[in-house]
Formats: structure tokens, C-alpha cells, sequence
């Protein structure tokens, strides 16, 4: 009994810990029986007080017995699910830096291209007998835009990426269709296909940024292009609209008249490295949808019928963006 209560003393005393507790809660429940056994029944066996220290000793180390148990599985359940919660979030990182390396891969192929082709036919212009110098400067010059595009590209997806780099200014959606529709309008023609914008001059601007928005509207653009190319359709039509819709948004749409989507793929497509081209990467939907939602808006698409898909996103408009939602 002396060891039982200076045991139960020394661990008191000092910093008590959970295993502590129990162990004083054991050393006590010994007490109690001890009492039981050698004192309430006198030393008698089979007496009263001998089975109350029986019945309470083997009732006390039962509980015990669960209530450690129990105890030990919810610390091994924490753990596992802590160290599963840690592999998740490695995966997450590692998809991360994955998709970012995809994303800037798939954006930066654009003007890599671009330049290749002005590079080509720079030196064919001055492989001629009599070289355009003209027409060597220009493509020169189209190299220079296109290198700071790269630049401008990658600065961009970075910024999708790192809180608080945005930069965030008022964009005239109109400027930024116009910019591309020219950029492909060479390339449309080649493959037969007809250009057509609609813009209600209604349509307010938007706040955003403008790289990223850019590359947004290329990025459809050219699905809808490479849609078409493989479309047996003889008319083959790309048509761009904008306008102003309820509660102050902008809504911009992109129809072509190519080979459609297949049913069930309409979420699908926006999933990372999720394509239905034999050297596609599947990053362009998922970047335009991550820079729409991260302007506030939202992504989606719809059949266009009776042949084609259509691409729509909405943008808050800068009179309805404030401070917080522009961020």
C-alpha cells in the first residue's frame, strides 16, 4: 500500500502526461482492491470483501484495458491519417509544379512557332537573287514581338501562380479579340475558314490581366481553328461575340462549326493533361479555366448546333469589380 501511495505521490508531483494520468488511475484501482482484499474481508477468502476486490479488480483492469485500447487506436488512426494527409499534400505540390511546367511548355510552343516561321522566311527573303530587305525587317520584327510575347507569357502563368503578383488593370476586351483574329487571320484562310466578330459597343471593360486574358481567347481561338481543320464540313466558320449580360458581366463566346465534343467530355476537357489530340498536352482548357476563375468569372462549353462546339466565359466588368473581387 506504501508503494501504491508514493507512487501515486512521485507521479503527481510532477509534469503529469496523459500515460501518467493512467497510471495513477491503475496504481489507485490497485489501492482499492488491496483495501478490499486484505483489510474489508480481513485476509478471508470467499467472504464478501474478498469478492467486492475481486469483482472491482477485474472490473477496474477491464475498463482500463479497453479505455487504453481505444486510446491506442485513435493515436495510430491520427497518425495514419496525418501521414496520408502529408502524402497528399506532396502530390498536390508535385501536380502543381507539374502543371505549371506543362502549362508554360504549351503556352510558350505559340510564339516558339512564330518565330521559327518569320525566322524562315526571313532567310528565304534574303536567299533571293535580289533580297527584300522590307520584308526581312519585318520579319525581324515580328521575332522581337513574339520573343517579348514569350517573355510576357511566362511572366503571366507565374503570376496565375504566386498570390499577389497579378497585375490587375482595366482591359478592353474588343483590343484584345482584334489582336488575335489578326494574329490568325493568315492561318484561317489557309484552311478556308471565315473569320466573323460580334462586339456590342455596349460592352463595358473588364479588370484583369491582359497577358493572361490574351492567351485565354488565343487559346480557344486556336481549339476552334485546329477543330475545323480536321472537319470534313465545307463551311467552316469561326465566329467571336461579345456583350454585356445581366448583373453587369461581360460574356464572351467562340463558335466554330468543327467536330464537336464528345458526350460526357464537357468537364472533362478542363481536367489536366486531358486531350483528344495524338500530340496535345492537355493544358491549354485547364490554364484558360484557372485564369477565368481567378478573374472572378467562369469557363464553360456548349454544343453548337447542328456541328461544332462553343466556348463561353464571363468576366465581372470594372464598373462592378471592386476592390475585393478584382483581386
Amino acid at each position: 500500500m506504501a508503494i501504491y501511495l508514493l507512487s501515486i505521490a512521485v507521479l503527481i508531483r510532477r509534469q503529469r502526461s496523459s500515460l501518467d494520468i493512467w497510471v495513477c488511475l491503475v496504481l489507485f484501482s490497485l489501492v482499492i482492491e488491496l483495501t478490499l482484499l486484505s483489510y474489508i474481508s480481513s485476509g478471508v477468502r470467499f467472504s464478501i470483501g474478498w469478492w467486492a476486490g475481486r469483482v472491482y479488480g477485474l472490473t477496474a483492469a477491464g475498463i482500463v484495458l479497453l479505455v487504453l485500447l481505444a486510446e491506442t487506436t485513435t493515436v495510430y488512426s491520427k497518425l495514419a491519417r496525418s501521414v496520408a494527409a502529408e502524402q497528399r499534400a506532396r502530390q498536390n505540390r508535385l501536380t502543381a509544379m507539374e502543371a505549371l511546367s506543362a502549362s508554360i511548355a504549351h503556352e510558350i510552343n505559340q510564339p516558339l512557332a512564330s518565330i521559327v516561321t518569320n525566322a524562315d522566311a526571313g532567310l528565304r527573303w534574303l536567299a533571293r537573287a535580289e533580297p527584300r530587305i522590307d520584308k526581312v525587317h519585318a520579319s525581324l520584327q515580328a521575332i522581337v514581338s513574339d520573343g517579348h510575347r514569350a517573355n510576357k507569357i511566362v511572366s503571366g502563368i507565374r503570376a496565375m501562380f504566386m498570390k499577389g503578383a497579378q497585375e490587375r488593370v482595366p482591359v478592353d476586351l474588343a483590343s484584345i479579340i482584334r489582336d488575335v483574329t489578326g494574329s490568325v487571320a493568315v492561318e484561317a484562310e489557309l484552311a478556308g475558314i471565315s473569320v466573323e466578330v460580334e462586339f456590342d459597343p455596349r460592352t463595358p471593360a473588364v479588370i484583369g490581366n491582359p497577358v493572361q486574358l490574351r492567351q485565354v481567347v488565343w487559346n480557344l481561338v486556336e481549339n476552334s481553328l485546329d477543330a475545323m481543320r480536321t472537319s470534313k464540313e465545307r463551311q467552316r466558320k469561326l465566329r467571336i461575340k461579345a456583350r454585356p449580360i445581366d448583373d453587369g458581366e461581360v460574356e464572351v463566346s467562340i463558335q466554330d462549326t468543327g467536330v464537336g465534343l464528345e458526350p460526357g467530355t464537357e468537364e472533362q476537357i478542363f481536367e489536366p493533361f486531358f486531350s483528344r489530340k495524338p500530340e496535345g498536352m492537355g493544358m491549354g482548357l485547364m490554364f484558360c479555366r484557372a485564369v477565368i476563375e481567378a478573374h472572378g468569372g467562369r469557363l464553360w462549353t456548349s454544343p453548337n448546333l447542328p456541328r461544332g462546339a462553343e466556348f463561353h466565359f464571363s468576366l465581372p466588368g470594372a464598373e462592378m469589380t471592386g476592390p475585393d473581387r478584382g483581386r
